[in-house]
């Protein structure tokens, strides 16, 4: 009798951490949350995929919090915000979440980049994406377009890994065309 009550309570144990594990908070720092468009774009992205709950938006802080279900759910709250042309930091359950693949190829080098699909709502986050390739090697100009959501970079040799990395920080996300 006390081996299968052992048997059983260890079973649960098992089911109760397998499913903490999985489930969790996704919270994403560093994001480019300047205005009410960029909040709502925010809380948009998240709105109707079934596992997420709890979505809070905090602009003053460029963070964003929401509950997943699973890793899976997690995974698709990540790319829904990323498809929105938002970015940030990612972790669910304490561990870091990638943001979708954003097309730079290492060791390539263009003059001429172009990201799509980032999110340009006002004049802020205009300001915000051109100023955010300052220190990428070779880039000598940036164009913003609000109405296409591209962001262009000129130069010479510029590194695509580098530039990626950089609308990233800036807490945008876009694909290289």
């Amino acid at each position: 009798m006390k081996a299968r009550i052992f048997a059983l309570s260890t079973t649960l144990l098992c089911l109760f951490a397998a499913s903490a594990l999985t489930a969790g908070e996704v919270e994403i720092t560093k994001s480019h949350l300047c205005c009410g468009k960029c909040v709502k774009a925010a809380n948009g992205s998240l709105k109707n995929i079934e596992g997420i709950t709890a979505v809070t938006v905090d602009k003053s802080h460029g963070h964003v919090t929401f509950k997943a279900t699973n890793a899976k759910v997690a995974k698709a709250g990540i790319n829904a915000y990323a498809a929105a042309g938002l970015a940030g930091k990612a972790t669910h359950a304490g561990k870091a979440i990638a943001f979708p693949t954003m097309g730079a190829k290492k060791g390539v080098k263009s003059n001429r980049i172009s990201f799509g699909g980032v999110h340009l709502c006002c004049g802020k986050c205009l300001k915000a994406a051109k100023n955010a390739f300052g220190g990428v090697k070779g880039c000598k100009a940036v164009a913003v377009d609000k109405k296409a959501g591209t962001v262009t970079l000129e130069g010479k040799g510029i590194d695509q890994v580098s530039a990626q990395k950089a609308l990233l920080a800036a807490g945008f996300f876009g694909k290289i065309k």
